[in-house]
């Protein structure tokens, strides 16, 4: 993964003086795991990184963009739990698809045995 330097896009991913989020719009690509999660094509993020995603490997597909097409979340297309946000869900509980996303990730950790158990 090659990572990208972010400044004078059209969209503000964070504010660095002061340091503080910013809230923005990411599309949810179709068809994606995250997609099944969030169950809204469009949502608005609490963004505040300064670092983003530019270059995948083939085993990824990008699940996620902003406006102006920076990569906001990308999924590995084989495992059945890999995926990454760029935004901040934690910073936003109250508006409904964020907590979606650690309650799926919650869901998938139950429905896992434990090591132990595996044979």
């Amino acid at each position: 993964m090659e990572l990208l330097l972010i400044g004078g896009d059209r969209i503000t991913h964070g504010l660095d003086h002061p340091r503080r989020p910013f809230q923005h719009d990411v599309h949810i690509k179709p068809k994606t795991h995250l997609a099944d999660i969030i169950k809204d094509p469009t949502i608005t993020v609490v963004s505040w990184h300064h670092q983003a995603v530019k270059n995948i490997s083939p085993a990824w597909r990008v699940s996620a963009q902003a406006d102006d097409g920076l990569i906001e979340a990308i999924e590995h297309q084989e495992h059945p739990w890999m995926l990454g946000v760029q935004w901040h869900p934690e910073m936003s509980p109250q508006w409904a698809p964020h907590p979606r996303l650690f309650q799926a990730l919650v869901d998938a950790g139950q429905a896992r045995k434990p090591l132990r158990q595996r044979v």
